[in-house]
């Protein structure tokens, strides 16, 4: 059988993985630029559509999902950050939302990755140069104009994220 200390201490650690997630999804998003959020975000454009409080990104299929991830790309594009290890922290949502479209399987058709992906239910790592990450932690608020719950979705480079944490016994 499972060594009881073993699973013990599994479980220790995911509990503080889940801690420092919900931690840095909590306070990420409140430090970003101004420009590179909202309904105007791009600092040389302003022209695309992030979201706001009373006008929120619907995300209904997998393809608003890649219009949004298309968006993100070009206001970090337009901040001349660079395109290699961009991240995006997304909630479950958005996994079934891309599941669910003909976009994988479009992917899929075009040899963009193997079969057994779709069979196991693995969304590809990386989508429009984002590697993409599924979190329940990701922060949500009920729109208060909509009445629908949305979510900070948070995209960026790990150069610009930057953490520490004090471990006690």
């Amino acid at each position: 059988g499972a060594d009881p200390d073993a699973l013990i201490e599994r479980r220790r650690a995911e509990a503080m993985q889940q801690a420092q997630d919900r931690y840095i999804l909590a306070n990420l998003y409140v430090d970003v630029a101004p420009q590179n959020q909202g309904v105007n975000a791009g600092c040389l454009t302003g022209c695309y559509n992030l979201g706001t409080v009373g006008a929120p990104v619907r995300i209904t299929s997998g393809v608003d999902w890649v219009r949004l991830l298309g968006r993100l790309s070009a206001t970090l594009n337009e901040s001349f950050m660079p395109r290699e290890n961009r991240y995006v922290v997304a909630p479950p949502i958005t996994e079934y939302a891309l599941a669910t479209s003909p976009f994988l399987a479009m992917i899929n058709a075009n040899g963009g990755f193997s079969s057994s992906q779709i069979l196991n239910g693995k969304i590809p790592a990386a989508i429009m140069g984002f590697n993409h990450f599924i979190s329940h932690n990701v922060q949500s608020v009920v729109d208060p104009v909509t009445n629908e719950t949305c979510y900070y979705v948070v995209a960026g480079l790990p150069m610009a994220t930057a953490y520490a944490s004090v471990l006690e016994q």
